[in-house]
């Protein structure tokens, strides 16, 4: 216990941050250093500097004076803290799906005030220390951006959500499960289907666009970096939407099987955009035309009126070939008001 009277001015052991680490993943690391719960930690902040505000999220919207004391706590610089906060690291977060867990205020680990995230079971194994890089917080985001292997979901023997051991140096490749002790850095590529060129394409596009420049696809004529992503932002909430009857399709909440429906989810707006591309023949872009205006029928079927003015309005800054495709669903006949 580090709490009341007991916490010291400074915490003895203060972990460097990684770059591009989550702040939430770096303070599960400060606290796992100093053999204390994170609940604890942020404990004893309060109890040696009471001026410090309550941290709603560890990971977005970080109040200065929060950081401010937890540098003087950690002996981290704040300058190198601010960095951590997911809005320092890419530009608007919010406006993309981002994971999370249900909330759980009992939990040592504080679910309810981080982000969720899916993790590469080759990346664990060769980090020197265990930690959770803001792209694995993405939902739009399924593949390792190092190994082009799909990113798990939670511990495959114990479904724990919350699986990594942060901190910990992984031994001879092994890391554990924090719950039951089951490897999580074993190799699972043999056990998963390769995923297409296409898609890892879209995948490196769009963490481009995350950062503000304009994604390398070809599909997608010169479109800039905004624009891409606004379409890929806009579309995921639609697709969310319209599944919202399958209860593991929820990206807000975490579920059991929520590893496979989120590739169903953000499969399905990669397929808007494969189908909307002019990047082929004349057969094949009539083919492309079919599905996706069949697709897009199925998301738009759903919305109201209003959903579906609200989703043109939106749809002014995507990649022109995207927007004329629900230009031409929203003109049909069965979808008119």
């Amino acid at each position: 216990m580090i709490v009341n009277t007991e916490a010291p001015s400074q915490l003895p052991f203060a972990p460097k941050p990684f770059r591009g680490e989550l702040f939430s993943s770096w303070l599960l690391r400060l606290a796992g250093a100093n053999f204390v719960p994170l609940d604890e930690l942020l404990l004893g902040l309060q109890a040696r500097y009471p001026s410090a505000p309550y941290a709603l999220s560890l990971d977005l919207d970080l109040d200065e004076g929060f950081l401010l004391s937890m540098a003087r706590f950690s002996r981290i610089s704040v300058r190198t803290l601010r960095r951590l906060s997911l809005e320092k690291q890419i530009p608007f977060p919010k406006a993309t799906v981002l994971l999370r867990f249900n909330c759980n205020a009992g939990a040592s680990r504080l679910l309810c005030r981080r982000l969720g995230y899916a993790f590469c079971p080759h990346c664990i194994a060769r980090q020197s220390s265990v930690h959770v890089p803001w792209e694995w917080a993405l939902a739009c985001l399924l593949h390792c951006s190092v190994h082009g292997i799909p990113l798990c979901v939670g511990c495959p023997s114990c479904g724990e959500l919350d699986p990594l051991p942060f901190g910990a140096i992984p031994v001879a490749g092994r890391v554990p499960c924090q719950s039951c002790g089951s490897t999580l850095s074993e190799d699972l590529a043999p056990k998963v289907r390769l995923t297409s060129h296409t898609i890892l394409e879209l995948e490196r596009g769009y963490r481009t666009a995350l950062l503000g420049a304009a994604p390398r696809i070809a599909m997608l004529h010169g479109a800039s970096g905004e624009q891409f992503r606004r379409f890929v932002d806009d579309t995921t909430r639609l697709v969310i939407n319209a599944m919202d009857g399958e209860p593991a399709a929820r990206l807000d909440t975490h579920q059991p099987s929520l590893g496979a429906s989120r590739h169903k989810l953000i499969g399905t707006v990669w397929q808007l955009v494969v189908n909307g591309s002019t990047d082929c023949d004349i057969y094949e872009r009539r083919a492309r035309y079919r599905r996706g205006f069949t697709l897009w029928k199925s998301l738009l079927i759903p919305l109201l009126p209003e959903g579906r003015r609200s989703l043109a309005r939106a749809s002014r800054a995507w990649p022109s070939p995207l927007r004329r495709r629900l230009t031409a669903a929203l003109s049909n006949s069965s979808l008119r008001d």
